[in-house]
């Protein structure tokens, strides 16, 4: 595999962190994983996650933010408080889960998916979070699978096909992750990211005139939606682009 200039490699770095902290390292040509974001949010109800794009600091998730000064162990309290009153449902595991997720219990939050997994397998968000724990511990295959299954459950899932390209790529599977960015970009036209993404592995096959119009729509969007470091980045590798 060739190895990228360090522009390109710097792209792929911001871009993962558009998505979260955790990285580890992985290849010669990628300097970092790009695992989905520790800190899933929690509400009363499960919902689709947020649009337009996930930004660095809120990635999607399956619920909209708490409120401002929310007491996430006041939270985690009332979430456990709920399912001794019915252990038979699931969305207080999975705001629970959620919950945990924010205060880096990853174990915990991982046992209260898989809890409301056994009990109702049908909830695209659930798979989407749980492919986000699997992810945190290292569990590559399982949190393709768990991507894969929301993806089937909702097959216009951006973000978990966003999540699925980031996870492929830690394992090598450089053109499922490509076809996984592509099928987000379908289900998320306005995805920066994953057009970041897209446009990084195209450079790193030679395809430099996609890659070029993929990196620009990126610059665009980028544009549009004030991410300014990202930005930054992008503009530099497409600059290194050769003619």
């Amino acid at each position: 595999m060739n190895e990228l200039p360090p522009g390109i490699r710097r792209l792929l770095v911001g871009l993962s962190l558009l998505v979260g902290t955790g990285m580890i390292a992985f290849s010669g040509w990628l300097l970092f994983r790009l695992p989905p974001s520790p800190n899933p949010t929690v509400s009363d109800r499960p919902t689709a996650p947020p649009s337009p794009t996930p930004s660095p600091s809120t990635p999607p998730a399956a619920a909209p933010n708490p409120s401002p000064g929310a007491n996430l162990d006041e939270l985690i309290a009332n979430y456990r408080a709920a399912i001794l009153r019915n252990r038979d449902a699931v969305i207080p595991r999975l705001n629970l889960g959620a919950a945990l997720m924010q205060k880096g219990r990853i174990q915990e939050a991982l046992a209260e998916y898989e809890q409301a997994r056994r009990i109702d397998d049908t909830v695209p968000e659930l798979h989407y979070n749980l492919g986000n724990a699997f992810s945190q511990t290292g569990r590559n295959a399982e949190a393709i699978a768990a991507y894969q299954k929301a993806i089937a459950l909702r097959p216009d899932y951006a973000n978990a096909h966003y999540n699925l390209g980031n996870s492929l790529l830690t394992l090598g599977q450089t053109a499922e992750a490509e076809q996984a960015y592509r099928d987000a970009i379908a289900g998320n036209p306005q995805f920066a990211e994953a057009y970041g993404n897209l446009g990084i592995l195209l450079v790193q096959r030679q395809a430099y005139d996609d890659a070029r119009k993929t990196l620009t729509q990126a610059q665009t969007l980028l544009q549009q939606q004030g991410k300014t470091a990202q930005l930054n980045q992008v503009e530099t590798t497409l600059r290194q682009i050769p003619q």
